[in-house]
C-alpha cells in the first residue's frame, strides 16, 4: 500500500539576512566555482543608537587627518561598552585581534583604475575623477585570469573600537598600484613609490 500524500504545502525558509548565498551565474560559466556573497545588512534591522535631536557632536581630527576616538559621546557610550563586553572578536587578546585584522585586511595589490559609470555622458566620464578600491564587478569574466576580490577596507565602520584600531592597516598593510601613461604601472607600498 502506498504511503498517504500529506495535502500541506511546506514553505522555504528565508535566510538571514547576513547569510552567505552563491550569486547568480550565467549559463556559459555554469561549470566554474561559484562564489559566495554577502548580502547587504538592511540599516533598519541594526540597533543602533542615535544622537538626541537638536544635539551635535562635533568631530575631532588629529593632525594625521583620523578622527580621534578619545571622547565617546553620551549617547554612544552604552553601545560602545556592550561591544566590547559582548562582541566575541572584540574579548579577544589585542595581539590575536591584530593579526586577525592583519589576514582580513593586509597582503594584496589594490589595483587603482578609473571608474567605469555606465548610463553617464562620454563628457562627464572623461572630466571624472573617481576611482574604485578593487571592488568584485566582473564574475565569471572570461577575459579575466584571476577574479577580483573585494576589500576590506569598510573594516573600520564597523564599530569605534575596530575604527581606532585598523583605521591605518589598509594603508600600511597593501600595494597600491596606479595606471601610468609610460606604459608601466605606479606600485605604492608602505616603503613609498617603486616600480618606476
Amino acid at each position: 500500500m502506498a504511503p498517504a500524500k500529506s495535502s500541506r504545502s511546506v514553505k522555504a525558509k528565508k535566510p538571514a539576512p547576513n547569510t552567505f548565498k552563491p550569486t547568480k551565474i550565467s549559463k556559459r560559466s555554469q561549470s566554474r566555482t561559484k562564489v559566495a556573497t554577502m548580502e547587504p545588512t538592511n540599516a533598519r534591522n541594526l540597533n543602533r543608537p542615535k544622537p538626541p535631536q537638536g544635539r551635535t557632536y562635533p568631530v575631532t581630527l588629529l593632525k594625521n587627518g583620523l578622527v580621534s576616538m578619545e571622547r565617546t559621546p553620551d549617547y554612544l557610550l552604552e553601545a560602545a561598552q556592550r561591544n566590547a563586553r559582548n562582541s566575541p572578536l572584540l574579548r579577544l587578546p589585542a595581539e590575536i585581534r591584530n593579526m586577525i585584522f592583519r589576514y582580513a585586511v593586509g597582503g594584496n595589490e589594490i589595483h587603482v583604475q578609473r571608474a567605469f559609470v555606465y548610463r553617464t555622458s562620454k563628457k562627464w566620464r572623461d572630466n571624472s575623477n573617481s576611482y574604485w578600491h578593487g571592488r568584485a564587478t566582473h564574475l565569471g569574466d572570461r577575459r579575466l585570469k584571476a577574479l577580483a576580490q573585494g576589500t576590506a577596507f569598510h573594516l573600520p565602520e564597523v564599530c569605534r573600537q575596530i575604527y581606532a584600531e585598523t583605521a591605518t592597516l589598509s594603508y600600511a598593510t597593501n600595494t597600491f598600484i596606479l595606471p601610468s601613461s609610460q606604459g608601466r604601472d605606479q606600485r605604492f607600498s608602505n616603503n613609498g613609490p617603486r616600480g618606476t
